[in-house]
Order: C-alpha cells, then sequence, then structure tokens
C-alpha cells in the first residue's frame, strides 16, 4: 500500500527522532515514481526542516561519510563474500574466474519467459 504524503511524513519524521535519540544513522531511501510527485517532495522538504533543527544531525550523502571515514585511520578488516546457497538461484553470482561482477544470467531453466508469450 502507497501511504498518504501527510502518513509517509509522520512515519519518516518519528523513525528520524527515534535514530536520533539513540544516535544511529537515518538513511532514507526515495523512490522517484513516488517521492518525485508533488505533494510527496513538499513532505521530503519539511522532514528535511525537521532534520535542519535536531541538534548535531549531520546531513550529508554517502560519498561524505566515505570520505570522513577514510580519514580516520582505521584499520581495514576483511569483510568474506558470504556463501549463497544454491537454492538462491535469484540471486547473481560472480561469473566463474571473476570476483567483481556478478554473471548476467543467473534465472534457473524455465523461470525466464523466451518469447512463447506465456
Amino acid at each position: 500500500m502507497i501511504e498518504s504524503p501527510a502518513k509517509a511524513l509522520e512515519m519518516w519524521t518519528l523513525e528520524l527522532e527515534a535514530m536520533h535519540a539513540i544516535g544511529a544513522a537515518f538513511v532514507l531511501t526515495c523512490h522517484p515514481f513516488l517521492s518525485g510527485r508533488p505533494a510527496r517532495a513538499r513532505a521530503l522538504e519539511l522532514l528535511i526542516d525537521r532534520m535542519a533543527a535536531l541538534p548535531g544531525l549531520w546531513i550529508t550523502t554517502v560519498g561524505e561519510v566515505a570520505q570522513h571515514v577514510s580519514g580516520l585511520g582505521l584499520t581495514p578488516r576483511p569483510c568474506p563474500q558470504p556463501v549463497l546457497p544454491d537454492a538462491a538461484y535469484w540471486i547473481a553470482r560472480p561469473a566463474p574466474g571473476n570476483t567483481e561482477n556478478p554473471a548476467p544470467d543467473n534465472t534457473k531453466k524455465g523461470d525466464r519467459h523466451d518469447g512463447d508469450g506465456a
């Protein structure tokens, strides 16, 4: 169900204030087909006004966070690739010998529509 802009603002604000209270990061994901609508964009403006009013809140981008963290002198730690079960066929897998880019086609045989009109 797509909530009204007023309801979305209420939910966003409650989450923002709860995360701020515990010193956590508030990350908002906006989908353009919803948030690009005039009333939803206005609700987003009101949320940003609320954010700016909270003491100590850093309104930033992920790029600025990455730049900040890179300047902290932290020791990198490994993050091993998770082992995916074979049954999770919908998750992109690296191509053989390539750990950087997933294989382009990871669908199970019979799960695709090959122009048969189905």
